[in-house]
């Protein structure tokens, strides 16, 4: 039974034990409810599926961005203060912030996340920017230097993000 009372399948239910026993291996801090749309979101959960056991199969497997992405998303979102509101931005013609951050007294932060020690502000990014005029704007990169990326974006290692919002 599942915790609304409905019976659930013996399969499903072993499936979820399953799942929960490969959650607490990779130690999650968070560990989200598992319904199927929630568990992806779990930093590390997508590698362990995919017997990917460290760095270096991580990195050299198609899944690297997004499952950067994801830690880098759980990291910060660990790390903001109490009532911060997460969500990202996408308008129809693709231009994006991976990830809006609406720090309490509406301070409004812009993240957009590459995995790469040098990245790049992707146009789609700045033309996002000039829709949501955040406070700040940060991309965040997998180097630990911090610089000026111009107008207004800051390139920032994902722990010195962690630590700034952490305050």
């Amino acid at each position: 039974m599942n915790a609304y009372g409905a019976a659930v399948p013996e399969s499903r239910e072993r499936r979820r034990e399953t799942n929960r026993a490969r959650l607490e291996k990779i130690r999650t801090r968070r560990t989200p409810p598992l319904w199927p749309e929630n568990v992806w979101s779990c930093p590390g959960f997508v590698d362990t599926l995919l017997r990917l056991d460290d760095a270096e199969d991580v990195l050299g497997h198609p899944i690297a961005g997004a499952s950067w992405e994801g830690f880098v998303v759980e990291t910060l979102l660990r790390a903001a203060p109490e009532r911060t509101l997460a969500s990202f931005y996408r308008t129809a013609a693709g231009a994006e912030i991976d990830l809006v951050l609406e720090l309490p007294g509406n301070r409004i932060r812009a993240v957009e996340i590459k995995r790469g020690h040098a990245p790049a502000v992707s146009r789609g990014f700045r033309v996002a920017l000039a829709d949501v005029a955040p406070e700040r704007a940060f991309l965040v990169h997998g180097g630990e230097d911090r610089y000026p990326k111009g107008k207004g974006v800051e390139a920032i290692g994902s722990r010195a993000l962690a630590e700034e919002l952490a305050g």
